[in-house]
């Protein structure tokens, strides 16, 4: 289930970043059609992902009939995360902390190339402003959380 989830997290996003390259290369063929199968072609990846993810769930929830939760629900996540067991929450915790760094490193890396390509090419900045907020919001998200969870009287669960 873990690969499923992955793999179809990555080609969501890959579905996400080709949306604008594709509603340009057709903005210049054809006027009225081209964007609207693009964004039909767009509505149909955003259905999939939620079937998708749903069946992986109901899947899930064979195996562990403890789990709660549905995707079509606002409150999903924190559904899901409460029908959790003590050693899943740690392994959350745990690959949460692994994506945090690897979101610091990738955003440094990022940040390097794109204020050479500044310097050296003359690029403009959007890129790099692009990765800094990321880089800030993750950083904020994980260390307001820290603090609020490090609170004495805070129920860590």
């Amino acid at each position: 289930l873990s690969v499923f989830l992955w793999f179809h997290g990555v080609n969501l996003v890959a579905g996400y970043a080709m949306f604008p390259p594709a509603v340009v290369g057709v903005l210049g063929r054809d006027r009225i059609s081209g964007p609207i199968l693009v964004l039909a072609a767009l509505v149909v990846l955003m259905v999939f992902s939620t079937l998708a993810q749903q069946k992986t769930v109901d899947a899930t929830r064979q195996l562990y009939p403890e789990k709660q939760g549905s995707v079509y629900s606002t409150r999903f996540q924190k559904t899901w995360l409460e029908s959790c067991d003590e050693a899943e929450k740690l392994i959350i915790g745990q690959c949460a902390y692994k994506a945090f760094q690897a979101v610091n490193r990738v955003c440094l890396i990022l940040w390097v190339v794109f204020a050479l390509g500044i310097l050296m090419l003359d690029t403009g900045m959007m890129a790099m402003f692009t990765v800094c907020l990321i880089w800030i919001v993750s950083m904020s998200v994980y260390h307001w959380n820290a603090a609020r969870l490090s609170k004495p009287g805070v129920r860590v669960s």
